[in-house]
Formats: C-alpha cells, structure tokens, sequence
C-alpha cells in the first residue's frame, strides 16, 4: 500500500515537473510602454504617420533548439499553438498547486503543535541558508567580473621586447 502511494506521489511529481519546467509560454505583443506612449514632435502617435495601425505580433519562447531550425512562418504557427493551449496549460498548473497545497496543508495537519513549531523554524532556516547562498554566488560573480577588468588607476604593464635587448 505504501509502495503504491509512494510510486504515485513519484509520478505525480514527474508529471508536474514536466509541466512546469516547460519552456512553452507564450506572451501576445502588444508593444512596450515606450512603445504604448510614444509620441513624435507633433505629438502623433507613429502608427498615425503611416495611417496603418501597428500589427500586434505573437510572441512567445522557442521549445528548445527550435530557434536555428524553423523559419518565420513557422515560428508563428509555433507562437500560435502555444497561445491556443496557455490557457489549458495554466488551469492545470493552478489545479496542481492547489492539489499540492492541499496534501502539503494535510500532512502538516498530523503534527503537534510543538512539531510544526519545529518544522517552521527548519524551514525558516533553510530558506536563510539558501538566500545566503545566492546573495554568495551574486557576490562571487561580482568579484569574478571586476578581476577579469583591468583596475582604472593601475597603469598598464608594458610589454615584453621582441628585440632581446
């Protein structure tokens, strides 16, 4: 019974996280702020200059190695798809965090007061340890940067003399 109810929970975190570790989201173009407020000298909007109104343009994120083997007329059927199963996709997502809340809330429930006191703390903990760990790495890739450029006041090393003298 166990066994059973392990494999599925195993499942069900498969199933999620292929679902949302998919790179399918899609977004409907409809122009920058800059874009949106825009304005030339005469205070006209740039689409008024033409007398054609802008085109709003699908836009969305490539499945992976897609970019360098379709063409623009596939990319857009590729956008179009993804726009047509967002809205699928999302309820599924919002249905599986709820799922997810729930049998979280439940095992939670089991516990004793001094138990999720205990849990609480833990968590509280790692998720510290964690954001140490990245404010670690941000600041690692900082100091990588700045010592990979030269220092502004120190003045260049000459060069070495091909001439041997």
């Amino acid at each position: 019974m166990l066994a059973r109810n392990v494999r599925g929970l195993s499942l069900l975190a498969v199933s999620a996280g292929l679902l949302l570790g998919t790179p399918s989201r899609s977004f409907a173009a409809e122009g920058s702020a800059a874009e949106k407020g825009a304005t030339d000298a005469a205070g006209a909007k740039p689409e008024a200059k033409t007398g054609k109104p802008k085109e709003d343009k699908l836009k969305g994120r490539l499945p992976a190695y897609y970019a360098d083997l379709v063409d623009g007329e596939q990319r857009t059927k590729i956008y179009e798809i993804q726009a047509q199963h967002d809205p699928e996709i999302k309820k599924l997502k919002d249905a599986l965090n709820a799922a997810v809340a729930k049998r979280d809330a439940a095992i939670a429930s089991i516990l004793t007061p001094a138990q999720q006191e205990k849990l609480a703390k833990l968590q509280a903990e790692a998720k510290a340890k964690k954001a140490k760990a990245a404010m670690d790495e941000k600041d690692s890739d900082a100091k990588t940067a700045s010592a990979d450029k030269p220092a502004k006041n120190k003045p260049a090393e000459p060069a070495e003399s091909t001439t041997g003298k």
